[in-house]
């Protein structure tokens, strides 16, 4: 298939409202003309990771509402003039770019964002409160950056909001219990450095589809019962943190959605929960590095999709027993 170059689209008509060359294979640079095209609404340039040009910071069109720039290397400042000439924009995505400069205290003027992708750019310090303003936000993915400070409060205001990433940063302190509407579907906040209980809100999300919070080290406290009513749940990831108490027992039968349960690393005691349910659809099991105990419940058998299980710890333990039981026999 031919590589689609940039001076191919030099003569688009200025009518022109919807430019989507998504993967496309573009190389070069992108003329600059295309983004002043007074009616263009629709602009996504994602995955041309050879394209290269600038993104204006004037004169761009103001009815812009959805601009793609991810994995291409042309370079955008989030400044002034962009958070102020494009108030109409409802889709920024712009992971893994070529973002030169950013002041990200003014994104609040983009009052009309409904999804919001900054991931992969090495932004750093806070979250900027004014993310408060975004009320029509239902995704924010602000993973992958150098955020640090802690969670703020206000993301609970955000009602709407559908999927929150913002894992692998530099965030600490407690989970915000505010952060909790009807219709959270992803909530990952993986390698980070939070601390304390996980809230008795999260497990409420009767539509959480994804929960990661793996790799905070210092979240402490149990896993409650009441985990067992997200029954769409299809990953649950809260691997290596400081969790401790019985892994509830309904975890076994409690939904056929879920897909990878990983709870390694942790300080649970007791003993696998059991019986797993027929039809289920596990395909990874993590339970590796507890303080578990008794036999490998022979309902595992029903987890027909299983690919990965990992019980080592717990495996040695029950050899170690087996031969000291063999040694007081004889």
């Amino acid at each position: 298939m031919p590589l689609v170059t940039p001076n191919s689209l030099a003569n688009l008509s200025s009518s022109l409202s919807v430019l989507a060359l998504w993967g496309c294979g573009l190389k070069g640079n992108f003329p600059g003309n295309i983004f002043l095209l007074p009616h263009l609404e629709v602009l996504d340039l994602t995955y041309n990771d050879e394209l290269t040009g600038s993104f204006p910071s004037s004169n761009v069109s103001n009815v812009l509402r959805l601009l793609g720039l991810t994995h291409t290397r042309i370079s955008v400042s989030l400044e002034n003039d962009f958070f102020i000439n494009l108030k109409l924009l409802e889709v920024l995505v712009l992971r893994e770019c070529n973002i030169i400069r950013s002041n990200l205290t003014l994104i609040g003027h983009l009052t009309k964002l409904t999804r919001l992708d900054l991931a992969g750019n090495n932004l750093n310090g806070k979250i900027p409160s004014s993310l408060g303003n975004l009320m029509q936000l239902d995704s924010l993915y602000l993973d992958n950056n150098k955020f640090s400070g802690r969670i703020p409060d206000f993301l609970g205001n955000l009602t709407l909001l559908e999927n929150i990433s913002l894992s692998n940063n530099q965030l600490l302190g407690p989970i915000p219990s505010q952060i909790s509407t009807r219709s959270l579907r992803l909530f990952d906040l993986s390698k980070n450095n939070l601390h304390g209980p996980i809230p008795s809100s999260i497990f409420k999300q009767e539509n959480l589809e994804a929960l990661a919070l793996a790799s905070n080290n210092k979240l402490t406290g149990g896993i409650s019962s009441s985990i067992c009513k997200l029954k769409f749940l299809r990953l649950l990831d809260l691997s290596n943190n400081s969790l401790s108490g019985f892994i509830p027992q309904c975890l076994g039968n409690f939904s056929n959605s879920l897909s990878i349960l990983n709870l390694g690393m942790n300080n649970l005691r007791g003993t696998i929960f059991s019986p797993f349910s027929k039809g289920n659809s596990l395909g990874y099991l993590n339970l590796n590095d507890n303080e578990l105990e008794g036999k490998i419940p022979l309902s595992i058998i029903n987890c027909t999709m299983l690919e990965i299980l990992d019980l080592f710890f717990l495996l040695i333990v029950e050899i170690l027993l087996r031969k000291k039981a063999t040694k007081i026999i004889a």
